[in-house]
C-alpha cells in the first residue's frame, strides 16, 4: 500500500496535479461503496466509441491494469485505497500516451454506471492538435554565429502543420541539437512547453536551448589496439589539443583510421562533459583485424612457401618432443622452427609495415 500511495505522490507531482489525491478518494469511497467483495473481476477498458481505430488499439495494447492487479493477487484482496491508487495511476499513464499522439486535452474517466459491480475506464482523446508556431529560445548570434541560427530558422517550419505528437517534438528538437552540437557539444534542451489553443486546434510549441560553452579539442584516448602502436594513430589526427571543437573533424578522424584497412570496427566520440581542464576529450575505439596468413603470403611464392614450411617444422618440432626423440633430433626441428619463424616475421614486416612505425 505504501509502495502503491509513493508512485501516485510521484504522479501527481510530475503532472502538477495536487486534485489526483481527491480523485483517488473519491474512486476508493465508490469502491467502498460497491464492497470490495464485489470486485471479483478488474476495471474494464472502453475505447469503443474511439474514431481512429490505430489510437484505440495504442491504448488498448497499453492497459496494464489487469497484469498489474493479477501480480498483486486477487482483486477482492486489495484493499479500497490501494485498488483506487492502482487506478488513478493507470490513468495518468493512458492520459500521457494519448498526450503523446497529439491530443492535449486527452483524460480518462472512470465510469461506475455501466455495471454495478464493475468500474470502467473510459478514455476520451477530445481534438487531436497540429503544431501551430515553434519558437526556439536560447538561441543567440554571438555564440553560434548567423549561418547557424539561419540553418536552424529553415528546418523550424517544415515541423508546422503536423500533428502534435511526441515523436515529432522529439525529432524537432534533435535536429535543432544536432546543429548546435557540431560545434557546442554540450548542448541540450532546457525545457519544452506545449500550449494547445481549442478554438483553432493547434498547438504552440517552445524549446529552451542551453548551448553550453564553445569547447576545445582535449587528449585523444585509445582502446582496442593489440598490435598497431598509438603512435601510427597520432599522423592520423587532424586536429591538436587545444584547437576549437568541430563535430567534422572526427568524422574526418574516422575515416583515415578505415582507410588503414587495419581495423574491423572504428568508433570516434567525444565525451558528454570537460575534463579538469576545461578540454573535451576525444574517444577511439578499434577493433583489430585477425592477421590473415593467406595475406601476408600475397608477396608471392616464397612468402606461401615460408608460411606452409612454418606450420611444418612447428609441428615437427611439438612431434619430437611429444615422441621422445633424441636431443639432437629436436634441437635441430627447433633451429629449423626458429629460423623459418624469422623469415615468416621479415614478409609479415614486408606485407604490415605500418605495423612497425
Amino acid at each position: 500500500m505504501f509502495a502503491t500511495s509513493a508512485m501516485l505522490v510521484r504522479i501527481c507531482w510530475r503532472t502538477r496535479r495536487p486534485g489526483a489525491i481527491l480523485i483517488v478518494a473519491i474512486i476508493a469511497l465508490q469502491i467502498a461503496t460497491i464492497g470490495s467483495s464485489a470486485f471479483e473481476r478488474v476495471p474494464s477498458l472502453d475505447v469503443g466509441h474511439f474514431a481512429d481505430a490505430d489510437v484505440a488499439m495504442a491504448v488498448r495494447s497499453a492497459y496494464n491494469l489487469p497484469a498489474w492487479i493479477e501480480g498483486e493477487g486477487a482483486p477482492e484482496r486489495i484493499p479500497a485505497e490501494d485498488m483506487a491508487a492502482m487506478i488513478e495511476i493507470e490513468k495518468a499513464r493512458l492520459t500521457e500516451l494519448m498526450t503523446g499522439l497529439g491530443y492535449l486535452d486527452a483524460e480518462v474517466l472512470v465510469d461506475s454506471k455501466q455495471s454495478p459491480v464493475r468500474l470502467t475506464l473510459l478514455p476520451v482523446t477530445h481534438q487531436r492538435y497540429r503544431v501551430g508556431t515553434i519558437e526556439v529560445v536560447g538561441l543567440h548570434e554571438a555564440e553560434l554565429g548567423r549561418e547557424m541560427i539561419a540553418d536552424i530558422g529553415s528546418i523550424v517550419p517544415s515541423f508546422a502543420g503536423q500533428f502534435a505528437t511526441t515523436d515529432l517534438l522529439s525529432r524537432l528538437e534533435e535536429s535543432v541539437i544536432f546543429r548546435i552540437a557540431a560545434k557546442h557539444p554540450l548542448a541540450r534542451i532546457a525545457d519544452r512547453q506545449v500550449v494547445g489553443e481549442p478554438s483553432t486546434g493547434l498547438a504552440d510549441i517552445t524549446v529552451r536551448i542551453e548551448s553550453g560553452p564553445a569547447a576545445r579539442f582535449g587528449n585523444v584516448i585509445t582502446s582496442g589496439l593489440r598490435r598497431t602502436k598509438t603512435q601510427t594513430l597520432q599522423q592520423f589526427i587532424p586536429f591538436g589539443p587545444r584547437d576549437p571543437y568541430d563535430r567534422g573533424k572526427l568524422d574526418v578522424l574516422r575515416q583515415n583510421l578505415e582507410e588503414l584497412g587495419l581495423f574491423s570496427r572504428v568508433r570516434v566520440s567525444a565525451d558528454q562533459a570537460l575534463d579538469e581542464k576545461g578540454l573535451l576529450p576525444v574517444r577511439v575505439q578499434v577493433t583489430e583485424k585477425p592477421v590473415d596468413i593467406a595475406q601476408l603470403a600475397h608477396s608471392g611464392a616464397n612468402g606461401l612457401a615460408v608460411a606452409v614450411l612454418t606450420l611444418f617444422a612447428l609441428a615437427l618440432r611439438q612431434t619430437a618432443m611429444a615422441g621422445g626423440a633424441s636431443s639432437f633430433v629436436v634441437r635441430t626441428a627447433s633451429l629449423v622452427s626458429l629460423l623459418t619463424i624469422l623469415a615468416f616475421a621479415v614478409l609479415a614486416v614486408q606485407r604490415l609495415p605500418i605495423l612497425l612505425i
